[in-house]
Order: C-alpha cells, then sequence, then structure tokens
C-alpha cells in the first residue's frame, strides 16, 4: 500500500531536518488517509 511504502521512505530517508521529518509525517497522514479512503469502497 501507499501508506507501507511511505513507512519504508520514512525508515531509509536521512532524517537531516525537522522540516524534512514534518514534510515525510504529512505524507504518511496522507497515504493513511488514502489507504482509508480505498478500503471503504
Amino acid at each position: 500500500t501507499s501508506l507501507e511504502k511511505a513507512k519504508e521512505h520514512l525508515s531509509t530517508a536521512p532524517n537531516e531536518t525537522g522540516e524534512n521529518a514534518d514534510r515525510l509525517a504529512e505524507q504518511i497522514a496522507k497515504a493513511a488517509l488514502n489507504d482509508d479512503e480505498t478500503k471503504k469502497e
């Protein structure tokens, strides 16, 4: 799923700055929402 891919990316991405971490967290949140949307259909 997109959520799993996002988590994978988060674990492999170097955590250089808080800003990058925030952006990744935002992407993961969006991916989680998208996964929820597709499960409802």
